[in-house]
């Protein structure tokens, strides 16, 4: 028995020195979790210290957010006043600017200075070109192109009696407009591709807006081939289209300005009323990879193009 014990507590040279390794390794291990302890302990701040380290912040916290909740307090008041000097000088300046005026007088001028458009302006004075007479302030307020807030806006301005009583006409006769003597429409009848703005409106049912506004678009067009493309033009519509038809002539049914599609470039082509970016993209795309166009027919390969749309572009184009 006790040779067993002897043997078991017998250790050879090579064991003996794997034991001794391995208890340095643990005191080893030992020692470094003691030390790391003391140096966390050193380091690292205590329980009171997080704790009034907490409440530091917290305090800060608060007093950033009362600070911050002032300053936009204070941006919002200085918005709001801003606001209100704005309004103010808006208001002084829309009086200031707004002229006294008697409706019987008006003109495209006058019109623009109390801020209407010019189509409404042209509206007022068919009307008075038709023997309309405005005889009391809320006769103006009855035409159709005036609402009830321009209305509002605009009568302190009106130089007319607020109630007109025809058994005092003679006596009010300073206060009752003087009609202006309108003059019949001449029989003008004008070349559409060669009337100027100033021909166009002496043709009865064309005003100002509508002189400009064929001018212009038979300038983008390069020329009328149809009396009918009037109606292509914004705020042109059937009634005023029949009216114009017989005043108006198009003896030569050829555009002074043709499309070349050969030689044209996407930026030139897209400024034409039936062409928009993607078509012309199309057609210059079309012409670098299959080659110049031979016939004006070649346009129906386009897949943008159909029987409709051929039919409005093909007078105005050349190769």
């Amino acid at each position: 028995m006790r040779k067993q014990i002897q043997d078991f507590f017998t250790f050879s040279s090579g064991e003996k020195a794997g034991i001794f390794t391995l208890s340095v390794i643990i005191l080893s291990l030992i020692g470094m979790l003691f030390f790391t302890e003391q140096i966390n302990n050193a380091l690292l701040p205590s329980k009171e210290e997080i704790r009034l380290l907490k409440s530091q912040f917290q305090q800060e916290l608060e007093e950033f957010k009362r600070a911050d909740s002032l300053r936009r307090w204070n941006e919002k008041r200085e918005e709001i006043i801003f606001a209100q000097v704005t309004d103010t000088l808006i208001d002084k300046s829309n009086i200031t600017n707004t002229p006294t005026f008697n409706p019987n007088d008006f003109t495209l001028e006058l019109g623009s200075l109390i801020g209407l458009s010019e189509k409404q302006s042209q509206s007022i004075l068919n009307y008075i070109h038709k023997g309309g007479l405005f005889r009391k302030k809320e006769d103006f307020k009855k035409m159709y192109v005036i609402s009830s807030e321009k209305y509002e806006e605009l009568e302190p301005y009106i130089l007319l009696p607020d109630k007109f009583d025809p058994k005092n006409q003679m006596e009010n006769n300073s206060n009752i407009p003087k009609v202006k003597e309108t003059k019949p429409y001449p029989n003008i009848i004008a070349n559409l591709n060669v009337a100027d703005s100033a021909t166009l409106v002496r043709v009865k049912g064309i005003g100002p807006f509508y002189a400009k506004s064929i001018v212009k678009y038979r300038d983008e067009l390069g020329g009328f081939v149809s009396k009918k493309q009037l109606l292509e033009i914004y705020g042109m519509d059937e009634e005023r289209f029949i009216k114009l038809d017989s005043l108006l002539i198009l003896p030569i049914k050829d555009p002074y300005r043709k499309i070349n599609v050969n030689t044209i470039t996407i930026d030139e082509l897209k400024k034409h009323p039936y062409f928009d970016w993607n078509l012309s993209r199309s057609l210059v795309n079309y012409r670098e990879n299959h080659g110049k166009f031979k016939s004006i027919e070649d346009l129906k390969k386009l897949r943008l193009i159909d029987a409709e749309l051929y039919r409005k572009i093909a007078p105005y184009i050349t190769l």
